[in-house]
């Protein structure tokens, strides 16, 4: 890994949230795998919108050239485990976003985001979470809270085909559970709308019937009005 590379690599991730709210940004004469000669790569709104070799650039378009430099996209890695401490539930609540050593090692390596996989033992260890590998607050880094179920299949202390199978069986009875929990709620909640429903109908259904009967009352009570006799002046 070259200076160059890791500057590149660490400008787009500092400058990501910057660029979506700033003007326009060219970076210019720049080597793209895969296209020959030099390159022009415009971003706007925090995402690259065109890349050409000859690009007519707009007014209010920053430049910046690079001199022949790589530019390359952010890696993903898929597979970043925390390791200690032991997140058990979900990944993200281990995550420290001000571990500057950490993040610097995944820069030199041209990772930009990362999902975050819990403690790698036997059994589920909980949900994996995918986090943007940049500085600011940690709101504005996640892409998704929870991303996938984290199972290892026979990594217990005796590994072998007992191991796996015992383990495959207990992640089938959770996920059955998991289903079978589903449904309970999707079950309840479908039965309360039909409650409410009837509920609501029956009290406009009485409130319609005590309408008419005090509109008939009220009548009366004006017929009755105009036969009362008057008492003496």
């Amino acid at each position: 890994m070259t200076r160059w590379q890791w500057a590149v690599w660490v400008g787009a991730a500092a400058l990501a949230p910057a660029m979506a709210q700033e003007a326009p940004l060219a970076l210019v004469g720049a080597r793209i795998a895969g296209r020959p000669g030099p390159q022009t790569v415009l971003i706007a709104g925090g995402k690259i919108r065109a890349i050409a070799s000859r690009m007519p650039l707009p007014p209010g378009v920053r430049r910046l050239d690079l001199g022949g430099r790589w530019v390359e996209p952010g890696r993903i890695d898929a597979w970043a485990s925390l390791g200690n401490p032991d997140p058990r539930g979900n990944a993200l609540d281990a995550f420290d976003p001000y571990d500057e050593a950490a993040l610097r090692r995944a820069w030199r390596g041209g990772v930009t985001t990362a999902i975050l996989t819990p403690y790698r033992g036997a059994g589920n260890s909980g949900m994996a979470a995918a986090v943007k590998l940049r500085p600011g607050p940690l709101g504005e880094r996640v892409v998704a809270r929870e991303v996938a179920l984290c199972s290892s299949l026979g990594l217990g202390r005796s590994p072998g085909p007992a191991t796996s199978a015992g383990s495959a069986q207990a992640l089938r009875k959770l996920l059955r559970g998991a289903l079978a929990y589903r449904d309970a709620w999707d079950e309840y909640r479908e039965k309360l709308a039909s409650y409410e429903k009837a509920l609501a109908e029956k009290a406009k259904a009485k409130g319609k019937g005590s309408g008419e009967k005090g509109k008939g009352s009220g009548e009366k009570g004006k017929e009755g009005a105009k036969t009362r006799p008057r008492g003496p002046t």
